[in-house]
């Protein structure tokens, strides 16, 4: 049974965490306050009923609530640490990432002698300055010498701005290519009957498409995006001081506003363009959100020595609060981390996420060959975390063989849905960057993952139309999951053998929402109205 957060009534087949004014990003800390205020106050659809979301930032996460230092799998107590050698010591060396209240840290100024002990690990020279904008930051430390388990636990938990401390997980990217001039070449769409299911949203009249949906913010964590691609760049959510963030920036004390893909293969570009590519302007491709979709791009991932992308729950965290401050409707994660079965510090990431109102869709990973997810002998985080309602994880299937890729990792437990990621064992085309060709195919679940929050997207913005609020994120579950296309011979693999279609999709939100089958408008309602 699904996790479902507390609500009141009213690719390349196998890389490395690497990927898979209230237009201000950052906005000074009076105006974000009174964002923060707003977001307090949100109300969502769900099963008919509105909602208010009730969640709090000055509230312990409930990952974090037993205790604030987090190093054995909480699903598992007997597996003290997977990482170490000892029950007992946490090893020199080992990697952390701690949550701090950056508020509290400002207020205290690192005098108070546990704060100035814990901060001395992560900025011995004192040049990190918090970003004051965000309201929880995660930073990256390495342990200098041997500790005790129960000193560190100690020192952690009588720091009083701290929020959390756990694993440093890395992390890799899931991938293994209208008037539109290349959507013939598209063929995944027409696998999740998406031009039907256009016709029943948008009618055969495109002139006025982009009345039918408001806009919905996608996050797209990832490697970066081309904000320059003349196929996506009118569908870019902006802000005053650039086109998304540079999340590893964040923690460095000097944030950089340029999200510029970084990848060498274009993985977040790719990404993005699946889920909302401008449509019907005659170059190109058609996103599968194809109007009024604003990519929020948020580049996660760095180039090492190697030309090998990484990233770590660090950057992923203090990505992800990014989209929370910044009003993100979905977030997009084509990303799985390595070597772990939990992620403490991206679990109270997601619990912010899910009490904000943002539905969060994952990939289940790649492998050579994909193997089943089944909680002990592998398990891929954040995918695992799909137990939570409003979270979903993708696997991928072949759009010509109608069969699981092969490098599709699967389970009938955390898979929840799948879509088209390969098309006979080679990629699905979307855009590159413009270096690159400006488009080509890529394969993997990440492209899964990214035509599934496309079609959250689209739910969100029919909804929030024509209702005036959105749909929470176990509603925008429970519309995908309901309308999927159970194929037999995904049924072992995925749960229920569910397939996106698109085209149902649409019929079911109509079915269940009405007031969508009209082009109406609906003022955005508040927990005052």
């Amino acid at each position: 049974m699904k996790k479902i957060l507390p609500v009141f009534i009213i690719g390349l087949v196998t890389v490395p965490f690497f990927f898979n004014s209230c237009q201000s990003g950052f906005e000074s800390q009076k105006s974000l306050a009174s964002n923060v205020s707003a977001t307090s106050c949100k109300v969502t659809l769900e099963d008919g009923q509105v909602k208010k979301l009730n969640h709090s930032f000055k509230v312990q996460p409930q990952t974090f609530s037993s205790s604030k230092l987090q190093l054995t799998d909480p699903k598992d107590a007997s597996s003290t640490f997977q990482k170490t050698a000892s029950a007992a010591v946490v090893p020199s060396g080992s990697k952390l990432s701690a949550v701090y209240d950056n508020a509290c840290l400002k207020e205290t100024q690192f005098n108070t002698s546990k704060t100035a002990i814990l901060w001395d690990l992560i900025d011995p020279a004192r040049q990190i300055e918090p970003v004051a904008e965000l309201i929880r930051q995660a930073y990256s430390f390495e342990l200098n010498q041997d500790y005790l388990e129960s000193d560190l636990n100690e020192l952690v938990n009588s720091d009083p701005c701290v929020v959390g401390v756990s694993w440093n997980n890395h992390y890799e990217a899931q991938s293994v290519s209208f008037s539109d001039s290349s959507s013939a070449m598209q063929t995944h769409l027409d696998s999740i009957n998406a031009m039907d299911a256009y016709s029943s949203v948008y009618g055969s009249d495109l002139s006025n498409a982009g009345t039918r949906t408001s806009s919905v913010r996608v996050a797209v964590i990832d490697s970066g995006v081309d904000w320059q691609h003349p196929d996506l760049q009118s569908n870019f959510w902006n802000h005053s001081q650039g086109w998304g963030v540079d999340a590893t920036t964040i923690d460095s004390g000097t944030v950089n506003f340029n999200p510029f893909d970084v990848s060498t293969n274009g993985h977040g570009t790719h990404i993005a363009g699946l889920i909302g590519a401008v449509s019907n302007n005659v170059i190109g491709i058609v996103g599968t959100m194809p109007f009024n979709a604003k990519i929020m791009a948020i580049k996660i991932f760095k180039l090492d020595s190697s030309n090998q992308l990484y990233t770590n729950s660090t950057h992923l965290y203090n990505g992800m609060q990014f989209a929370i401050l910044n009003k993100a409707d979905v977030i997009n994660m084509s990303l799985m981390a390595t070597g772990t079965g939990y992620d403490s510090v991206i679990s109270s990431a997601l619990d912010d996420a899910l009490g904000s109102g943002i539905t969060v869709i994952t990939a289940m990973g790649n492998g050579n060959p994909g193997a089943q997810v089944d909680g002990s002998s592998l398990r891929v985080v954040p995918a695992v975390y799909s137990t939570l309602s409003g979270v979903m994880a993708v696997g991928s299937y072949d759009l010509n063989s109608n069969q699981r890729s092969d490098f599709s990792h699967y389970s009938t437990t955390y898979a929840e849905i799948s879509a088209p990621g390969s098309e006979s064992g080679a990629g699905l085309y979307s855009t590159l960057p413009t270096s690159m060709g400006s488009y080509g195919k890529l394969a993997g679940t990440s492209q899964s993952t990214g035509i599934v929050s496309g079609a959250a997207a689209l739910a969100v913005g029919m909804i929030k139309k024509a209702y005036g609020m959105a749909p929470s994120p176990t509603e925008v579950e429970r519309l995908i999951t309901g309308s999927a296309y159970k194929n037999s011979n995904l049924s072992a693999y995925f749960k229920d053998g569910n397939q996106l279609d698109l085209l149902a999709l649409v019929n079911k939100v109509h079915a269940d929402y009405p007031l969508t089958k009209q082009n109406s408008v609906v003022p955005e309602v508040t927990c005052g109205q």
